[in-house]
């Protein structure tokens, strides 16, 4: 449509010139041509989330969230809370199962919580158990702009991904099988990827990982964040994902005068550089070393 309105005015003179009213269709026809463009294109940054509460044997409804397939375009967003309790029916015995589950983002900070419990036991149940369960999951996106060096020159980012979650299960009568818990997180940026598991409480607390990547300034570069969770009890069973505090992204800019922006309006600032107790106590000890060293020397000069 363009290259054909540039045709018509590239035209010799010699040519019937148009009516007003044509030019004005020709005009509203462009304005349409460049609104489609728009509203066809990607968005740069947002929030995709699913997740839901299954039972099998109990009475409470499967009840499920879901958020895409696009990005949602905020920067702040909590999926529905979905709860459920009931007793089985059409058994013999006596159970009741539940189930929570919910997602979040904040400025591409994800939290994360699901549970399910089961506390007893039907017989003479199609599968001969009740299973509950549920699940999570919540995904953000934002583009990166690497700047501040001219167009080409080198760029070196750190990408750290921080998980801080805690996970419980147990089970009695595990011959209906124990509680379940699985929680992942993975970070992408650049081609690189870092991915952290904490499955049947194995990471609880605080992990971090970190990894390279190499860039040039005038790219951009798609920063990608998610988190999983799921659990599922049967028998006499519960098991809980609890990644509410929190999974971060964190980008650090290596290389002097080299920075970034980004298309939601979010930084992602290094980690403060705290150092553990170990290594803490190492550094205690070696700055102690190094101070009765020097009083020893002194005192023998003297």
């Amino acid at each position: 449509m363009l290259q054909r309105s540039e045709r018509t005015l590239a035209a010799p003179s010699t040519r019937r010139s148009s009516s007003p009213w044509q030019s004005y269709v020709k005009i509203f026809v462009l304005i349409l041509a460049c609104g489609s463009v728009q509203a066809h294109a990607d968005l740069l940054y947002g929030v995709v989330s699913s997740g839901g509460i299954t039972s099998s044997g109990s009475e409470f409804p499967t009840q499920n969230w879901n958020v895409g397939p696009l990005p949602l375009a905020v920067t702040s967003y909590t999926s529905p809370v979905l709860s459920g309790s009931a007793s089985c029916g059409q058994c013999t015995g006596t159970a009741t199962g539940s189930a929570t589950a919910w997602a979040s983002s904040d400025g591409g900070s994800l939290h994360g919580y699901v549970t399910a419990s089961q506390s007893g036991i039907c017989q003479n149940c199609v599968g001969g158990f009740v299973q509950d369960g549920g699940s999570f999951s919540i995904q953000w996106t934002d583009t990166i702009y690497v700047s501040g060096l001219p167009s080409g020159t080198p760029v070196d980012l750190m990408l750290t991904d921080s998980l801080h979650s805690s996970e419980s299960f147990s089970a009695a009568g595990v011959v209906y099988g124990p509680g379940v818990s699985q929680l992942e997180s993975v970070l992408v940026l650049g081609g690189q990827e870092l991915d952290l598991f904490n499955n049947q409480g194995a990471a609880n607390g605080l992990v971090t990982q970190s990894v390279m990547v190499e860039t040039v300034s005038g790219a951009t570069l798609q920063l990608t964040g998610t988190l999983d969770g799921s659990v599922s009890a049967a028998g006499v069973a519960s098991a809980t994902v609890d990644a509410s505090d929190t999974a971060n992204s964190y980008i650090t800019v290596l290389t002097p005068g080299a920075s970034y922006t980004t298309a939601s309006g979010i930084s992602y600032p290094s980690p403060s550089a705290v150092p553990e107790p170990k290594s803490l106590w190492l550094m205690v000890t070696a700055f102690s070393g190094i101070w009765v060293g020097t009083r020893r020397r002194s005192t023998s000069l003297g």
